[in-house]
């Protein structure tokens, strides 16, 4: 295995994580000829992993965290062991939001089994290079290209260095009790939870990656010919804002139960502000705009902010989610208004089905056993709200989320 750099630098080094088989599998080659003369003309020292295989950077972050903070906070001139604390580490990722995923799920997974005792407030501060097959997190910030994000990185100051949120998903721990909150997280996620039609495109499209991204285009068209309904509950904890179509602004949601089935009330968790009862067409929960270049289902949604962006297309038929995916390709945010489009922003939600069912993490996917026992929940994690942040400044359209 690689090994992180060594400590004895004397700036902090940006550690550069290539994924060559990311998207069109260009990143070594914009390493060579865009990335490394860009970093030694602006004198920015740097050293360089790539990665071999799925899940390669996960361990490898996971293995090597507590070190990486180590070296970043290693004060110039004085002994091994005497560190500032205020010294981001800053890691540049050549690759996709599923390279991002893995670092992240690494470097938590790294913490959590061993804190850096004596960095008790270390910080880690991302720039992605577009180079992955949908680029959510990159031009959700704006950074449609490989030079706009490197510029971004180089010309950077403290206001483009943004908070960046991330969602936890968990499970009930298996001596868990009905109505009793008690969870364990299986992974984070940046981009998009989702649950129906883009699950259902999203797995069917791993069969299809032959075709590079038009895999995409070929799944939706099949699940969208062979519609399906998916029956679940979502359920929303703590508060909520609404998308009222009629002012086009978010507002807040005042309290109130929308269960139409007795049985499922009696099944119901303590503290919930809104159920929807589905069955759903299409459901995401979101952190990013965009989930590719053009491709906007969450435009309310912002990497920064304090709230999971929630949509919800209940029972629709083939014309009406044809025309919804529509407009979020070429309107911007002009479906979130469309009558059976529910729009939220939420601090967690809870996601039950009657029956076995699948959840889209970040492009990979969890089993959902039926019934309260099978219960998912995805929130903010907040042991990752003052760890990360990101290089990139969001000038987006209809901007109503801050």
């Amino acid at each position: 295995m690689q090994q992180p750099p060594s400590s004895i630098q004397t700036a902090q080094p940006v550690i550069v994580v290539l994924n060559p088989n990311a998207g069109k599998k260009q990143g070594k080659a914009q390493l060579i000829s865009v990335v490394e003369p860009a970093l030694k003309n602006a004198a920015v020292p740097y050293s360089v992993i790539e990665t071999t295989g799925r899940d390669h950077a996960r361990v490898y972050f996971r293995d090597n965290i507590r070190q990486f903070l180590r070296n970043a906070n290693q004060l110039p001139g004085k002994p091994d062991g005497v560190l500032s604390t205020d010294a981001p580490l800053r890691i540049m990722v050549l690759g996709g939001d599923g390279t991002v995923h893995e670092i992240v799920n690494g470097v938590l997974n790294g913490l959590e089994e061993e804190p850096v005792l004596d960095l008790p407030n270390p910080r880690i501060t991302l720039s992605v290079i577009p180079l992955g097959s949908g680029n959510a997190i990159a031009t959700s910030l704006g950074h449609a290209t490989v030079l706009d994000a490197l510029g971004g990185f180089l010309r950077s100051n403290n206001e483009d260095i943004i908070p960046m949120k991330i969602m936890s998903v968990s499970t009930r721990k298996e001596s868990s009790q009905e109505g009793v909150d008690s969870w364990k997280v299986q992974t984070h996620t940046l981009v998009v939870n989702s649950f129906g039609l883009h699950c259902s495109t999203v797995y069917d499209g791993e069969g299809l990656r032959l075709l590079g991204n038009e895999r995409f285009k070929v799944s939706v068209l099949k699940n969208i010919a062979f519609l399906k309904q998916y029956t679940a509950r979502i359920d929303f904890h703590g508060p909520v804002q609404k998308y009222d179509a009629n002012i086009q602004a978010l507002t807040p949601f005042v309290a109130q139960l929308q269960h139409q089935d007795t049985d499922q009330d009696n099944n119901r968790a303590d503290g919930v502000t809104l159920s929807l009862s589905g069955p759903f067409t299409y459901l995401m929960i979101t952190k990013q705009a965009f989930l590719e270049p053009g491709f906007s289902p969450t435009p309310l949604a912002r990497t920064s902010d304090d709230w999971l962006d929630v949509l919800a297309v209940q029972n629709v038929g083939r014309g009406k989610i044809l025309e919804v995916l529509s407009a979020a390709t070429k309107e911007g945010y002009k479906h979130i208004g469309y009558d059976k489009v529910e729009y939220y922003k939420a601090k967690a939600v809870e996601i039950e089905t009657p029956v076995e069912g699948r959840l889209c993490i970040d492009g990979e996917f969890i089993h959902v056993s039926p019934g309260p026992k099978g219960r998912v929940r995805i929130g903010l994690a907040e042991d990752s709200s003052q760890l990360f942040s990101i290089y990139g400044s969001v000038h987006l359209p209809n901007d109503q989320s801050q």
